[in-house]
């Protein structure tokens, strides 16, 4: 996938990597932090958003291109039969 990929509506909703009402609030509130600790004026409304967006982008970019790993399911006791196996290893 390229980068440009990344800012397009389908791989952000396919990658659920959107932000929320609740997130998207703390987010705008980190980039006013950081346009204020660099002494920039207040963003307007449009420069807002370009930075919500590249936020988001970067992370449907991320999701779609971090190396991924193997899934394994586990009930409980097999969880503390894997575990005890491990500790015991590691006395060896």
């Amino acid at each position: 996938m390229s980068i440009e990929d990344a800012f397009t509506r389908e791989v952000i909703e396919d990658t659920d990597t959107n932000v929320g009402a609740e997130e998207e609030a703390e987010l705008r509130e980190v980039i006013h932090q950081i346009y204020a600790s660099n002494q920039f004026d207040v963003p307007n409304k449009p420069e807002e958003d370009i930075a919500v967006l590249c936020f988001v982008a970067g992370r449907a970019y991320q999701a779609l291109t971090k190396p991924t790993g193997v899934q394994i399911t586990m009930s409980e006791p097999m969880l503390e039969g894997y575990l005890e196996f491990l500790v015991q290893r590691g006395e060896r």
